[in-house]
């Protein structure tokens, strides 16, 4: 994306969130959904900025990270979250933990600090947090990828919701609305729509003997993306009614034609289009 100032100097600013989608692998500069969202403000004469920091294979607790050591500073109205591929990815594996409410800023703010610039500290909070959630019973699911890598079920039950909600709730504390944006992912749309009305118990109970029974007859790497990026949005529904919270549902509107991606995940610049027009009209009322 452009440069841009520390200061704010327009009415409203936007930052965008996520992994490679955001970023706008497969699109030129200017059409990337972010940079689509700004040309639709200022078409309208809107005075906002949005403000691209979408970055290639980075998930969920990047971009909590981020938020708490970097963008609380360039202070932002808006922050909006397209982020659900990634998280399954890399967050899902590993050590599973509670999420707390960030009662003091600052003191989180130079954790994030210790751990990524001291060695000895990082290993120490990785200890921390292996002892932290010892007591947490988990299944886990095989990797589509790799049999050695396993994924948490508790990432999927709980994890991931709970970091959502620290993140809403710390950017509430700054005044910054949190615009989450269920993700689209290009398998099979009519399977995809019949599971649209799934609760999110029955699509936990689908993942957790996908590897056995199969879905649908898809192969398990495609039928693991199906359900666990379902999942991920399911619980972004949770968020329904929200205050600090603008739902966008994008989905519907993306799967209607291939076109709108330029593979599975990421969009073509037709569907950046469609995305920046879907956060557009969830947003413009809200300026």
């Amino acid at each position: 994306g452009k440069e841009f100032k520390t200061i704010k100097n327009t009415d409203f600013r936007i930052i965008a969130f996520g992994g490679s989608t955001t970023m706008g692998l497969e699109s030129p500069e200017d059409f990337t959904y972010p940079a689509q969202l700004e040309k639709l403000f200022k078409k309208e004469n809107y005075n906002v900025e949005v403000l691209n920091f979408g970055l290639g294979s980075k998930s969920l607790n990047f971009i909590r990270e981020i938020l708490f050591t970097e963008t609380i500073k360039l202070n932002p109205d808006f922050i909006t979250i397209y982020s659900a591929r990634n998280p399954v990815m890399y967050d899902s594996v590993g050590t599973k933990i509670k999420i707390d409410e960030i009662k003091f800023p600052k003191l989180e703010r130079m954790n994030l600090f210790l751990i990524n610039n001291v060695m000895s500290y990082r290993l120490m909070f990785k200890i921390y947090r292996k002892i932290l959630s010892s007591n947490i019973d988990t299944n886990k699911i095989i990797s589509p990828y790799d049999e050695k890598i396993e994924h948490n079920i508790y990432y999927f039950t709980n994890q991931y919701f709970d970091t959502i909600k620290q993140i809403v709730n710390y950017s509430e504390k700054f005044e910054i609305k949190v615009v989450l944006i269920k993700q689209a992912a290009y398998f099979n749309p009519e399977i995809q729509a019949n599971i649209e009305n799934k609760s999110l118990d029955e699509l936990i109970a689908i993942l957790k003997t996908l590897r056995e029974k199969g879905f649908y007859g898809l192969n398990y790497e495609e039928s693991f993306w199906i359900i666990t990026i379902a999942i991920l949005n399911k619980n972004l529904e949770k968020f329904l009614g929200h205050q600090n919270v603008i739902l966008v549902d994008p989905i519907e509107n993306l799967l209607s034609n291939k076109n709108n991606f330029k593979d599975y995940l990421h969009l073509s610049t037709d569907g950046n289009k469609i995305l920046a027009e879907s956060i557009f009209k969830a947003l413009k009322n809200n300026m």
